[in-house]
């Protein structure tokens, strides 16, 4: 079988088990918690000017995740302000950027472990069971199904997409690195959380190094993060002028910090 058609198998086998699992919440309305304020906030009912650049501003108190914001415009641009008929929509496009995270991160594992082995086949196997788990794992439920965690699915598709470039460029291409740094921007851009991609580069452009030693590394890298963290730094800054904002970090939920750590573990 030729390498296009088992990619192909593995791309509908990823959408079959997407949509097997999700089917059922396309009929699913609003839930009661943040979702009514999608249908409340009029600025992202229409594609105008304005509405673009009210999304596109800082607004006091509020993250900036504009790319959510922008692909709720969409949806209320395809199927109206309707709350039945939107509700579907957006779930309908919930389903599908879960898919296209997914079908990244397949592709970013098997980029991956393609750089640290040349049996292919074994990195066919593995990426496609890795994609697998991953897309049935019950953690990514609230994700799918609660239309106001659209950023979720947008932070995952661009996050594997921006590695699976930075792996590309480290092994194959430094122009890539072009494509791993927008994604990032796009990342960020959908959920600020995202500002720790650079620190999982670093992490995987170690173990590269351990394993296939790279002349002028650490002059390469300087390079190659300071960029990045041109894009990240502000944007942490930005998160934690938020949170100060809004009353101050959370406090712990009970428990100390090493218990709260072993939780999100």
């Amino acid at each position: 079988m030729n390498k296009k058609k088992r990619y192909f198998i593995v791309a509908v086998v990823l959408a079959a088990v997407v949509f097997g699992l999700y089917w059922n919440i396309l009929d699913n309305e609003a839930t009661n918690w943040d979702d009514p304020a999608l249908f409340k906030r009029t600025a992202i009912h229409d594609i105008t000017v304005e509405n673009l650049k009210k999304v596109l501003s800082f607004d006091g108190g509020a993250t900036y995740q504009p790319i959510r914001d922008l692909t709720y415009m969409i949806d209320f641009e395809l199927w109206g302000v309707d709350a039945s008929n939107v509700t579907f929509g957006m779930h309908l496009h919930s389903i599908t950027l879960y898919l296209l995270m997914v079908l990244a991160c397949w592709l970013f594992l098997l980029e991956l472990f393609k750089a640290f082995t040349d049996d292919h086949e074994f990195c066919f196997i593995w990426a496609s069971i890795s994609s697998v788990i991953f897309a049935v794992h019950p953690v990514h439920v609230e994700s799918v199904a609660w239309l106001y965690a659209r950023k979720e699915p947008l932070l995952g598709l661009f996050t594997f997409i921006s590695l699976w470039a930075f792996v590309r460029a480290r092994t194959f291409h430094w122009k890539y690195y072009l494509i791993s740094l927008i994604s990032l921007l796009l990342a960020v851009l959908s959920k600020p959380t995202a500002v720790m991609i650079p620190a999982v580069m670093f992490v995987i452009d170690l173990a590269l190094q351990s394993h296939q030693r790279q002349p002028s590394f650490w002059k390469k890298r300087l390079m190659l993060y300071l960029p990045m963290l041109m894009v990240a730094v502000p944007i942490v800054i930005r998160l934690l002028g938020v949170m100060f904002e809004v009353g101050g970090v959370k406090p712990y939920h009970g428990g100390s910090f090493w218990t709260n750590l072993l939780a999100v573990f």
